[in-house]
């Protein structure tokens, strides 16, 4: 949704707000007064539409007039190129193509081909190749291709080899991780069916080919390769051996981040979990231990990445070492609310553990307004209640928490869709063992609670926990 006149304030710091006012008196980029007036107008924030329309055309206009909507038009066009400035002066690179295409158009040669070698010095910097760097290599000799035209003085130099050089990288290596997108769907939502791979055999040829090679100088572009390989084949454990090892073999160098290529190993290693290959918690806790040993989650570590190992821990019930972990890390988390994470996650080993006075206790500490942790810990406590067999506590616990849910926008459609489900098929699971201890047959709706929670297994919140309670009413 585009931002309103009467939102610039709220979307801009005061620091940026005050830019734009600067931006606004540049002859440069504005030359009509009244378009600072209307900022000066702006600077109370509680300025409204009303407001701005009656200090602007008096006392009498309205906002409907055609000509206060366009002033509002116009103004918010300079806004929005305002935010683009902002987003350009921190563009290293995008400044240099711009500065290169003038220079070209305005047949500077010389300083054309000054700044052409210092663009790709500046891409070539750090030494690690992945689809960003393919893009801008890319990018600037199509450029200097259009610019230099065919060399007629040597057809083995002409750049064109450079851009089709640049242009099969590139596109090898976005289509290596555009696969492996595919395979996670299929894995998660769409098991029945296969994406359709395009070029996947060409691709594939290409980089048999071209191993070696790639291996010593294009390496972002065979691990992706690899990995695809690994979705493919989870049971061929040489295929991850030589994964792990290649990326052993950079370590210390500046070839690539190992970091990042340890994270798609964990998330690989999720999926498999998430798709019912529950033995592979171990593999996500042994990778977490190589990455703490290479204290890689000192520099940081992301919530989903600690909740993951985390998760993979409590899976496997080795709840001690999710206790240490977390409290080891919690430190490092990138969040503006690490309390709750760290608070959520100890909650749920607690509450596996059945110490539930302990579970309720971190749960306690989640901060309201993080929507998603504070959600988490409400399910907790629907779970605790079950337990405990308090009922009526749980039915209204699920409702305030179907509520919270519903009112919060900001989580999205994936959570919200697997969270509901939990709420409804708990209290289901609750009204089935009422009607048990009332000595009630409820073989019928045990097998059509059963039926309900198989067809959304890729969704579903605690789904363990559930069939495994629903278990206990047979």
């Amino acid at each position: 949704m585009k931002p309103q006149i009467t939102d610039i304030q709220s979307v801009l710091s005061a620091k940026e707000f005050k830019r734009f006012g600067n931006f606004l008196r540049s002859p440069f980029f504005n030359i009509e007064e009244r378009f600072i007036r209307v900022y000066d107008i702006l600077e109370d924030k509680n300025a409204t539409l009303e407001t701005i329309a009656e200090r602007f055309f008096g006392s009498k206009s309205f906002t409907g007039e055609l000509r206060f909507r366009k002033l509002v038009s116009e103004f918010m066009k300079i806004f929005s190129r305002f935010l683009s400035e902002l987003e350009y002066e921190k563009d290293e690179y995008r400044q240099r193509i711009m500065l290169i295409k003038q220079y070209s158009a305005r047949n500077l040669k010389e300083a054309y081909n000054r700044e052409a070698n210092r663009a790709e010095s500046a891409i070539d910097t750090g030494g690690i190749k992945d689809e960003e760097y393919y893009r801008k290599m890319l990018e600037l000799y199509s450029l200097r291709y259009q610019a230099e035209g065919f060399n007629y003085s040597s057809w083995e130099s002409d750049l064109s080899f450079k851009v089709d050089e640049h242009l099969n990288k590139y596109f090898a290596d976005m289509k290596m991780f555009l696969y492996q997108r595919f395979q996670s769907m299929e894995y998660i939502y769409i098991q029945d069916k296969k994406i359709e791979k395009t070029f996947l055999e060409i691709i594939n040829s290409y980089i048999v080919e071209n191993k070696e090679k790639l291996i010593a100088e294009h390496s972002d572009i065979y691990l992706r390769y690899l990995m695809y390989l690994m979705i493919a084949n989870p049971s061929q454990q040489s295929i991850t051996d030589e994964y792990l090892n290649l990326i052993n073999s950079f370590e210390g160098t500046s070839n690539i981040n190992c970091r990042t290529y340890y994270e798609d190993l964990m998330n690989y290693y999720t999926l498999l979990v998430n798709s019912g290959k529950r033995e592979f918690e171990n593999n996500i806790i042994h990778l977490a231990e190589i990455m703490d040993n290479r204290n890689y989650f000192k520099e940081n570590i992301a919530p989903n990445e600690y909740k993951i190992i985390i998760e993979a821990a409590i899976g496997a019930k080795n709840f001690n070492w999710a206790e240490e972990f977390a409290e080891k890390n919690k430190d490092y988390l990138i969040h503006k609310y690490r309390q709750s994470i760290y608070s959520v996650c100890m909650a749920k080993i607690n509450f596996l553990k059945n110490d539930f006075r302990k579970a309720r206790a971190y749960s306690s500490q989640v901060v309201y307004d993080d929507f998603m942790y504070y959600l988490e810990a409400k399910l907790i406590e629907c779970r605790i209640l079950y337990c405990e067999k308090n009922i009526s506590e749980l039915l209204m616990v699920i409702e305030t928490s179907k509520k919270y849910l519903n009112t919060h926008r900001e989580i999205g459609s994936q959570h919200k869709e697997s969270y509901s489900f939990f709420l409804n098929f708990l209290k289901k699971l609750s009204s089935i063992y009422e009607s048990k201890l009332a000595s009630k047959d409820v073989n019928f709706e045990i097998r059509k609670l059963e039926d309900e929670i198989n067809s959304c297994k890729g969704l579903l919140y605690g789904i363990q926990w559930l069939e495994k309670n629903l278990d206990e009413l047979k």
